[in-house]
């Protein structure tokens, strides 16, 4: 796999299930049988809860409550205008969600599969989940009593108090990230913190920038910024659009798609091998 494709390109395939033959009439003796050996089938496939380790919150990052600016007056129409927004405390993820800790929720037969489980090059333990959907990336942040975040604590993660187009200070600088091209030393995503100087100055939170973009919890609405000029705590459109917003590159996109600005879409039951996630919690 190479870095030469966009983000759009690269839906992961749809999962199919195995048909299973039903047995033949049988003596009614062995139908009692088979009926003990389903429900036993059926408790065996109960949700299970989850691990401690990942309902804990004491290893998220805290953002204290702040106004912003977000938005950027010369990116893309849908970024624009630029507007205040004030937010409440929070906590959010230090890394994106592993391929280990989701594949958790799916033995604990809470979330449906992703791409990146199965496929060589991406189902590192340690490097992100993506080719997962929306509805499955919201399924695992409630099962670890967290949720995703919203577009706008997203971008504030990212931007920090100084305003800044990417986690790190300065300009973009080749290899800091892990974005299209080989200057970050990888091909696909990289386990999680193996570039530790793509990190926010407030926090610190790893990988905003590159490797896997990141499901929000708001619908997309290319115009939603022009329909305010200050906002608290804004959770996105109150209308659903049928498409969720994806923010920050991945190891596809190049660095302007990568910024903290940057938004994107995709329809909530849509699988990409460059989308991922992580989780967020109330203060």
């Amino acid at each position: 796999m190479t870095k030469a494709a966009t983000l759009y390109g690269h839906r992961g395939a749809a999962l199919h299930g195995a048909m299973l033959k039903r047995p033949a009439v049988l003596p009614v003796v062995v139908l009692v049988g088979l009926g003990v050996a389903a429900c036993a089938s059926a408790r065996s496939q109960e949700a299970k809860t989850a691990p401690s380790k990942l309902m804990d919150t004491a290893a998220m990052v805290r953002f204290p409550p702040v106004t912003f600016t977000m938005g950027f007056d010369q990116g893309e129409p849908d970024e624009t205008p630029t507007h205040e927004v004030t937010l409440k405390a929070f906590r959010l993820d230090r890394t994106e969600v592993t391929n280990a800790d989701y594949r958790e929720c799916v033995d604990g037969n809470v979330c449906g599969t992703a791409t990146s489980l199965s496929t060589a090059g991406l189902n590192g333990g340690r490097q992100p989940v993506v080719g997962v959907s929306w509805y499955d990336a919201d399924k695992y942040c409630r099962w670890v009593g967290k949720r995703l975040p919203s577009e706008a604590e997203w971008e504030r993660a990212v931007r920090g108090s100084a305003g800044r187009m990417y986690p790190f200070e300065g300009k973009w600088v080749a290899g800091i990230c892990n974005v299209r091209g080989t200057a970050d030393g990888f091909e696909s995503t990289a386990p999680v913190g193996s570039l530790p100087k793509c990190v926010s100055a407030d926090g610190p939170v790893l990988d905003l920038c590159g490797n896997a973009s990141e499901w929000t919890n708001d619908w997309y609405d290319p115009n939603y910024y022009t329909k305010a000029e200050s906002m608290t705590d804004p959770q996105g459109p109150t209308v659903a659009s049928g498409e969720k917003v994806v923010r920050g590159g991945s190891y596809l996109d190049p660095e302007f798609v990568s910024r903290g600005t940057s938004r994107h879409r995709l329809e909530l039951n849509q699988h990409s091998n460059s989308v991922g996630f992580r989780c967020a919690a109330d203060e």
